[in-house]
């Protein structure tokens, strides 16, 4: 009979066991400070309901307040105490508003998630995911996804994603996407895309793309796109195009290309472009184009071709214009002026100081022509090539030579 009782008491005391530490929880020698909850486990290993501070396994709560660490599944009934929460979480949080001063691993808030300090991993809000100081892996939210301080990886807000600092990744949302100190990736945004600093990469704004340093890569805005510095790469936009230091790429504007510096590449605009310092490659402009120095390459407008008069204009840059005015191949349906034009010039009024190579136009007037000039009326100060026209004058030629039908010359 003892014998048998003997085996009765150990069996139960094994079956007993894993359940044990509830209830000597409170004889320990050294109790968790802040335990109120009820502990199925092992030392910190184990099933915990309520506010239990360090759990490995399973830890279920109202309201999660003074963490110390949760590695495993932590489950949160309610929102956290409004005095913040501390701690980590490494594992898979969820509930109505799961938070702790780190969150790493998968994160699921019908409400929203917030990582007091930062967020590693996916985490995913109904209405806003928040990383306090950084973020990294993917980050969700039907409302607003935000990262006090830098992001690594996706972001998704359907009405904002905000990164205080550097975005390295990827930004979407339909409202705005904006990044403080600016984007090494991309922003997508329907209606803003908005980077404080630098922006390397792609930058899509429904009604405008904005960088408060230079840009480099593809810009799109639906009214215009904007860098406070140069723009390099490929930039469009329905109204404007403006490079506050500079061009350099294809760059597309609705109504206007706008460069503080120099234009470089390819530069289109349905009524203007405009250079404070010079234009190299092919511009078009549907109304004018002008540049403070000089034009090199190939200038089309419907309208006025103007290069080298940025002293009237612009404040000109630092270095000086080695050369001021057009050439290569200039057009301007209604006018070309400046102080000189080299190369093939083409416009119904041509007004230069210096005029070099074959030009045609309807009114060509000049301080000095050297090579061919075919136009209805020919004005020249000094001669050194042929003229063709109704009525052609070269000033240098001595009488009754100077004004002459026709034809005139002079070498």
């Amino acid at each position: 009979m003892i014998r048998d009782h003997t085996l009765s008491f150990v069996t139960a005391l094994l079956l007993a066991g894993p359940l044990a530490p509830i209830g000597i929880a409170a004889q320990d020698a050294d109790p968790r400070a802040g335990d109120r909850g009820l502990r199925l486990m092992v030392g910190d290993v184990g099933v915990a309901i309520g506010h239990v501070p360090r759990v490995t396994g399973l830890r279920v709560n109202w309201s999660d307040r003074h963490l110390d660490s949760v590695t495993g599944l932590d489950l949160t009934l309610w929102r956290a105490d409004p005095d913040g929460v501390g701690g980590r979480v490494r594992g898979l949080s969820a509930g109505l508003a799961p938070q702790a001063g780190r969150l790493e691993g998968l994160g699921l808030g019908l409400g929203v998630v917030v990582g007091e300090e930062s967020l590693s991993g996916i985490h995913a809000g109904g209405l806003a995911a928040i990383g306090g100081d950084a973020v990294q892996g993917l980050q969700g939210a039907g409302v607003a996804a935000i990262s006090g301080g830098d992001i690594l990886g996706l972001q998704v807000g359907g009405l904002g994603a905000v990164v205080g600092g550097t975005s390295r990744g990827l930004q979407l949302s339909l409202g705005g996407s904006i990044a403080g100190e600016g984007i090494v990736g991309g922003q997508l945004a329907g209606l803003g895309a908005v980077a404080g600093g630098e922006a390397r990469g792609l930058q899509v704004g429904g009604l405008a793309a904005i960088a408060g340093g230079p840009v480099q890569g593809v810009q799109l805005g639906g009214l215009a796109t904007i860098g406070d510095g140069s723009l390099k790469g490929i930039q469009a936009a329905g109204l404007a195009v403006i490079g506050s230091t500079g061009l350099q790429g294809v760059q597309v504007g609705g109504l206007a290309t706008v460069s503080g510096g120099d234009a470089r590449g390819l530069q289109a605009s349905g009524l203007a472009g405009v250079a404070a310092g010079r234009m190299v490659g092919v511009q078009v402009g549907g109304a004018a184009l002008v540049a403070g120095c000089s034009m090199r390459g190939i200038q089309l407008s419907l309208g006025s071709v103007e290069g080298g008069r940025g002293d009237d204009r612009f404040e000109l840059p630092d270095e000086p214009c080695e050369f001021r005015g057009v050439a290569g191949v200039t057009a301007g349906g209604y006018r070309v002026v400046g102080p000189a034009a080299r190369g093939v010039t083409a416009g119904g009024w041509i007004e230069v100081d210096e005029l070099r190579g074959v030009s045609a136009a309807a009114l060509q007037r000049s301080g000095l022509q050297v090579g061919l000039s075919v136009a209805l009326v020919n004005w020249t100060d000094h001669l050194r090539g042929v003229q063709l026209g109704l009525v052609n004058r070269a000033a240098n030629n001595p009488s009754p030579f100077r004004i002459l039908p026709l034809m005139n010359l002079s070498f």
